[in-house]
């Protein structure tokens, strides 16, 4: 093996030494080289970003024009049925006023409230029945019949406004009319006992005593606990000769 001298020593060493540098400097770049990357976006994650942004700015747009859209529908809603309501409530308000004033006898300021009533509400006969029975409890029967045909015409299936307007037609002195508005309300209400009560006197009045007895006792079979029905027909029981 040969021998080194003395001068290749040094030479050795310091190439070593600079080796080692050159090395270290190697490794150094390597391990910064990953942060390096990381620090810096690829191009493929900028896209991904501004496709984000894209999205994000059109999800904002359609949940405005949505917003819009609900308010421009639910304002006209609102504005439409406000009146609507206003109107029933001032209705229901006149009404009952003048179910009240009837109530106290105070028939001409009854009669007001319940035309205003019917103004607001011109469809509903039951404002019209009523109205009928204050003209009747003030003795104005053309008024009250006028009101009560008024009521028959809007609810006529409701056999309770066709045995008020035979009980009018009966103090009109008008039996055949009233006679014809109780048998139609007993066919709508078989169980309805006053008008079997009107109906008797009906036909009491127009001589049918048959008739006038049978639909005594048919009111009296639905209310036996009535002790007007009861007299009416024993009294006409007597009239007849029957015990």
């Amino acid at each position: 093996m040969p021998e080194l001298s003395s001068n290749d020593i040094p030479f050795n060493r310091t190439a070593r030494s600079k080796g080692f540098t050159e090395k270290r400097q190697i490794l150094r770049v390597i391990e910064d080289l990953p942060h390096e990357r990381r620090s810096t976006p690829s191009a493929r994650t900028r896209h991904l970003k501004a496709w984000g942004v894209i999205l994000l700015i059109l999800l904002c747009l359609v949940m405005t024009l949505c917003s819009s859209k609900d308010k421009g529908s639910i304002k006209p809603r609102s504005s439409s049925a406000s009146p609507i309501s206003n109107e029933a409530a001032k209705a229901d308000h006149h009404y009952k006023q003048a179910l009240l004033l009837r109530k106290e006898k105070r028939y001409p300021e009854a009669v007001n409230a319940f035309k205003e009533a019917i103004r607001l509400r011109p469809n509903d006969p039951c404002i019209y029945h009523n109205l009928a029975h204050n003209y009747e409890e003030m003795g104005v029967l053309n008024e009250a019949l006028a009101a009560m045909n008024q009521a028959v015409s809007l609810g006529s299936s409701d056999a309770n406004h066709l045995v008020c307007r035979g009980r009018i037609f009966m103090k009109m002195q008008q039996t055949q009319n009233a006679i014809k508005d109780l048998r139609a309300a007993v066919e709508i209400k078989p169980d309805n006992a006053k008008a079997h009560h009107l109906l008797g006197h009906a036909y009491e009045r127009a001589g049918n005593m048959k008739e006038a007895l049978n639909n005594l006792k048919r009111s009296l079979d639905l209310e036996p606990g009535n002790k007007g029905f009861l007299i009416c027909y024993e009294n006409l029981q007597k009239k007849m000769g029957k015990s």
